[in-house]
């Protein structure tokens, strides 16, 4: 999903913030190997999974631009879930 949401970023003006349970230096590692332009929370007390209920890798939230809930994406089933987060963005 990664090419895809650097296209996202310009395209919508939107931040990428990243939850991950994994340690730091894992995630670290993942993030320079792949890229990745946002904004990493770590939650390996799994506070933060827990409050939006992802219990499954990997999962996505929309936010507006107040911070509110739009929308969850829970899980990947490739072109699909592509075009549903985008559909979702161009509707934003």
């Amino acid at each position: 999903m990664q090419p895809y949401m650097s296209d996202w970023q310009q395209k919508y003006n939107f931040s990428l913030v990243i939850i991950s349970g994994d340690r730091q230096e894992e995630m670290s590692k993942f993030v320079s190997k792949n890229n990745i332009a946002g904004q990493v929370v770590l939650d390996t007390e799994g506070s933060v999974s827990k409050k939006y209920k992802a219990l499954t890798i990997p999962s996505a939230f929309l936010f507006d631009g107040k911070g509110q809930l739009q929308e969850s994406f829970v899980g990947w089933r490739g072109s699909s879930s592509i075009k549903q987060i985008e559909a979702r963005l161009q509707s934003m």
